[in-house]
């Protein structure tokens, strides 16, 4: 007897459904997809509980717009290596109004 393949095992899916966002719905981080204008492309559903934000209303946007200057200043040194084409990342305090956050990112460049 021979394993099932995995269009046996998988449900049968429509070809346009997006996996990486499916995936990414329940992660507990935020993931995002900025483009070079620092545009939001994709941001996941945590956005909503980090930023009271839907993430759909995130697209389009500008970081900065969404972030607020401060946290923009604060991760910006990591996002201009990214932007430059290196693995770079950000440790320490963001902030949404009052509040204060201990955050670790990381950033992948395309």
């Amino acid at each position: 007897m021979r394993p099932p393949t995995p269009a046996e095992v998988l449900p049968s899916l429509p070809d346009d459904f997006e996996w990486p966002a499916h995936v990414s719905r329940g992660a507990p981080a935020l993931l995002a997809y900025l483009d070079l204008e620092q545009r939001f492309r994709f941001a996941n559903d945590t956005h909503r509980r980090w930023l009271g934000i839907d993430p759909q209303r995130l697209i389009g946007r500008r970081l900065i717009d969404v972030v607020g200057r401060r946290n923009h200043e604060l991760a910006g040194a990591a996002l201009e290596r990214a932007y430059a084409g290196h693995m770079a990342s950000y440790e320490g305090e963001l902030y949404n109004g009052h509040e204060r956050r201990y955050a670790h990112g990381n950033f992948q460049p395309d």
